[in-house]
């Protein structure tokens, strides 16, 4: 009976000691923390908990930047112990009381506990801070679409380590650039040195009205003062998070007195031409005229496109646009160039002849002196020469005012009464008694040589002249599957002059005007390789493409092929 009664007070003590819940006892260091440091929550538990705790509930009140569990064993007359303890570095979302939720270690669950968290002061560098943030711009009052440079300073008498800066964050709508290169000098405050850390951004306001900016953070570890006997968990660094002021800019809309087309808020842009040849252009060949409109204080994007352009008796052939920025001290400079392919084709008409390339002008907002400018290129003339072997158009003879000189008689020549014409009877016995010894002669040659031609049949002269420019065309093509220019423009030259039957190709201009406008504009395209003012890559698929699908007939009289003007793709005018 006895020994029954002791297994059941056995049992039942287990049983309590199994049902009793865990202590756990919540601490926080320091005891009134601030928004701008991090702070610890310590939970302990002296006693086996049933699972691990779930912080969860913690991110709406906290930020956790990180976690840490050790366990101390202690042994005391004899008896063994033991408490657990989650360290967790914390920063505050929010200042003013504020409670640490109940957190749940599996069945077990430690306490809500309140806290009170310290507003950050507003410190300057004239306070003597240690550590300080600040931002400002260079314009306030801006117009829209101009750009703004937004300066971060850091600036510490401290060592940090593991610095982490926010973007910064507009109200209204704006573009945010970065600029790449940061700066590190040393800055004085108040008397006091610093070490300055400073990155930039380029804004641009896309509405006008007022645009806030958010303060930007940058939290960072720092080193902690001497141990407190007070706080035997204290690291020896600290997370600290520092807060910027906020700035207000008041954009501006476009001011009426802009006139243009497309809004160019900038400090400087420039327009600029350059041609290739730059004195004179020859009638039939493909001169590059390269446009460049460069800014300071505008992206690429904002750029406007050249306008079209349109040259009387030209063919005008434009190139991709390319464009490129570059950022520097003061922001974004930008610039974009084009490049056209210009061929005159004016009518030799014997005189001088130029073609007149009209003004471009670009409207632009001057920001240095608040007032519109106009970047342009003033109208010119370029004078177009003519190819030797081109004829000059004869004058009008029915001209009102043309006057009809005699020609010159030869007295060593001119006909005498005393000479008489040839009689016509003795001429027509001449011409037939030639052309019967013509066909005597023909019959035997054919009597003498039935059986050679009837064993080996000679090449026809169309055969001959097919199979020499076949030969020609297949160099043609095979130059262009290589992607030699060079030898591309030799093989057309030849094909050119053997299939259009012209004593001398001299140029390609010259050939484009003799095919049909899908091979003219590539072999314009391969004219422009030689002309350009930079080495470019030149691929002959194209031109392999446009070759095979020639549908101008072979054997075209140049004289007549000459009359039909180059149409071209892409053309402008």
């Amino acid at each position: 009976m006895v020994k029954t009664k002791l297994v059941v007070i056995l049992a039942l003590s287990f049983v309590v000691l199994a049902t009793r819940a865990a202590e756990i006892q919540v601490s926080v260091f320091p005891a009134s923390p601030s928004a701008s440091e991090s702070f610890r929550i310590v939970f302990s538990a002296s006693e086996k908990v049933d699972a691990d705790p779930n912080f969860e509930p913690l991110a709406n009140v906290f930020e956790v930047l990180g976690q840490n569990k050790n366990t101390q064993v202690q042994l005391s007359n004899g008896r063994h112990s033991s408490t657990t303890r989650w360290e967790l570095e914390v920063i505050a979302k929010q200042t003013g009381d504020l409670v640490i939720p109940a957190i749940q270690f599996g069945s077990d669950s430690s306490a809500a506990t309140g806290i009170t968290v310290a507003n950050a002061p507003n410190k300057s560098a004239d306070d003597g801070d240690d550590l300080l943030l600040e931002i400002e711009v260079d314009e306030s009052a801006p117009y829209v679409q101009q750009q703004v440079i937004l300066t971060v300073r850091l600036l510490r008498r401290i060592s940090i380590a593991g610095a982490n800066m926010t973007e910064p964050n507009a109200s209204g709508d704006v573009i945010i650039k970065p600029l790449s290169k940061d700066r590190t000098y040393q800055g004085d405050r108040n008397g006091k040195r610093y070490e300055v850390f400073e990155r930039r951004f380029a804004l641009f306001p896309q509405s006008s009205g007022i645009l806030d900016i958010a303060p930007m953070t940058v939290t960072t570890q720092v080193p902690r003062g001497s141990r407190s006997l007070f706080d035997p968990f204290r690291a020896s660094t600290t997370t600290r998070r520092v807060r910027s002021n906020s700035i207000s800019l008041q954009v501006k809309t476009v001011p009426g007195s802009f006139t243009g087309k497309v809004w160019l808020p900038a400090r400087k842009l420039n327009l600029r031409e350059e041609w290739e040849p730059n004195s004179s252009i020859k009638n039939g060949e493909p001169a590059t005229r390269t446009l460049y409109l460069w800014s300071e204080g505008l992206t690429a994007g904002q750029l406007p496109d050249f306008p079209m352009l349109e040259i009387d008796s030209t063919n005008i052939y434009p190139d991709q646009v390319q464009s490129k920025e570059q950022e520097n001290d003061t922001g974004f400079t930008a610039v974009k160039q084009q490049k056209f392919a210009v061929i005159a084709n004016a009518k030799n008409t014997g005189t001088d002849s130029s073609i007149a390339i009209p003004e471009i002008a670009i409207p632009w907002w001057n920001l240095d002196t608040d007032e519109m400018e106009i970047a342009s290129l003033p109208a010119r003339s370029l004078p177009i020469q003519f190819d030797k072997n081109s004829e000059a158009a004869p004058p009008n003879e029915n001209a009102v005012g043309a006057v009809i000189e005699p020609e010159p008689v030869n007295k060593a020549t001119a006909p005498t009464d005393e000479a008489s014409p040839p009689s016509t009877t003795n001429w027509r016995l001449i011409a037939l008694i030639a052309i019967a010894g013509w066909m005597l002669t023909l019959g035997a040659w054919i009597l003498v040589n039935q059986r050679k031609l009837a064993a080996q049949e000679p090449l026809k002269p169309h055969q001959k002249e097919n199979l020499k420019a076949s030969q020609l065309a297949k160099a043609v093509r095979h130059a262009a599957k290589s992607n030699d220019p060079f030898a591309a423009r030799n093989a057309l030259l030849a094909w050119g002059s053997e299939n259009y039957r012209t004593e001398e190709m001299l140029s390609l201009g010259q050939l484009g005007r003799l095919v049909d406008q899908n091979l003219a504009v590539e072999i314009t395209h391969l004219n422009a390789y030689f002309y350009a003012s930079e080495t470019i890559n030149w691929r002959g698929e194209n031109l392999l493409n446009a070759f095979q699908n020639n549908t101008i007939s072979n054997h075209n009289s140049s004289s007549e092929a000459s009359k039909s003007a180059l149409e071209p793709l892409f053309r402008l005018n």
